[in-house]
């Protein structure tokens, strides 16, 4: 009788999980077929291949993922433009005298004449700052993508490892109803 119980409480407890996995199945089709109207969902059962992945394969993905990261590339192009302007702005600073010639004509052609002109504008505080501010925000911007490739890095370990992780979990569900389809096999034989 003690063995009639576990048994018939293991298969209660196997057909709440036999309902719960159903209503998400049902609950996900109906988001699909909402989201995905003129796909038509399959209405047999389909077997899954198990899943093959070595962690060589794992960590060139993992490692694809910060290569191909657009999140480090505009952080890397946003760093270049602050660069970019740092230098601009450094290079305002140093003198940068102008000569030209100016014709004119005044009073309807009555009145000609001819001009030098000389420009040589002296970098003083202003520029200095805007100078200073343009480099602060060039360093900003370099620490801002080595914080952004980290955070990148990051997720791409922690991606890997919950593959790995999912892939172990895979091959102990499957080992494990590879046991249960035996045992009942045995029961039946039994």
């Amino acid at each position: 009788l003690l063995d009639l119980d576990l048994a018939t409480a293991a298969l209660g407890s196997a057909r709440a999980q036999l309902a719960t996995s159903e209503g998400q199945v049902r609950e996900t089709a109906a988001r699909f077929t909402a989201q995905f109207p003129g796909i038509a969902l399959p209405t047999a059962t389909i077997e899954l291949p198990v899943p093959t992945l070595s962690d060589s394969v794992v960590a060139t993905m993992a490692a694809q993922v910060i290569d191909r990261s657009h999140e480090i590339g505009a952080a890397e192009q946003e760093r270049l433009r602050r660069e970019t302007l740092a230098s601009r702005a450094r290079l305002n600073r140093i003198p940068d005298p102008s000569f030209g010639v100016r014709l004119f004509r005044e009073r309807s052609g009555e009145e000609r004449g001819a001009g030098l002109v000389f420009s040589m504008p002296i970098g003083g505080g202003a520029r200095r700052a805007t100078a200073d501010r343009a480099a602060a925000e060039a360093s900003a911007a370099l620490s801002d993508r080595m914080a952004v490739a980290r955070d990148v890095a990051a997720r791409s370990a922690s991606d890997a490892a919950i593959v790995r992780g999912a892939l172990a979990a895979w091959e102990g569900r499957r080992s494990a109803l590879d046991s249960y389809v035996a045992a009942t096999a045995r029961s039946r034989r039994g």
